[in-house]
């Protein structure tokens, strides 16, 4: 009977020193441009979306894929970001949202709010497809002063792969190739005659 308090108080503290750990700040790596969101690079990136997604609209209707080019500049896709995380709910949200492009991938930062908590994080991917070969990797990621193991991360890529493999959600587009770079982000693909 002892045993159980005992594990409790050992899981309890346990517990506590990752939430402890978990809501430290960031240490800051630098190396990021100075980016906020813009108005303007919403309005942009939107008139871009409105043509590919005129092709999604008539691929549905005409069962016929169409051809699809879209470039994103990393402003358009920080401000993007920065729009998507507003605060949500009261017990989980995101905000804060930030998404730098890089050679072949995007590091993601914000905060992170469950049940009342703040939690600073920052996920840096690797993303590329080329002739249809996809290449994802998360290289690291950081809720806080604590860093998810590699095991961890390669886990929830393979979930992630399964997930879109599965058709779950059902893209839109086929992209047979995504490029990014330090300023920019490519996609081209087709539009799926669903």
């Amino acid at each position: 009977m002892r045993s159980k308090p005992l594990l409790l108080i050992i899981l309890l503290c346990s517990l506590a020193v990752v939430v402890f750990l978990a809501s430290r700040p960031l240490e800051d790596e630098g190396g990021y441009p100075s980016l906020s969101r813009s108005g303007l690079d919403l309005r942009r990136l939107d008139q871009k979306l409105e043509p590919v997604n005129r092709a999604i609209a008539e691929s549905r209707l005409t069962g016929q894929s169409q051809p699809v080019l879209l470039q994103i500049s990393e402003p358009e896709m920080f401000s993007k970001y920065a729009d998507w995380s507003q605060p949500g709910l009261a017990l989980l949200g995101i905000s804060g949202g930030e998404a730098y492009l890089g050679d072949d991938g995007i590091d993601f930062r914000g905060r992170l709010h469950i049940l009342g908590v703040d939690f600073e994080y920052a996920v840096k991917t690797r993303l590329r497809i080329e002739d249809e070969e996809r290449q994802v990797a998360i290289d690291s990621a950081r809720l806080g002063a604590l860093a998810a193991p590699g095991w961890f991360r390669d886990l929830t890529v393979e979930a992630i792969k399964a997930t879109v493999d599965a058709g779950l959600p059902r893209i839109p587009i086929e992209t047979k190739t995504l490029i990014i770079s330090d300023q920019e982000m490519v996609i081209s693909g087709v539009t799926r005659g669903i």
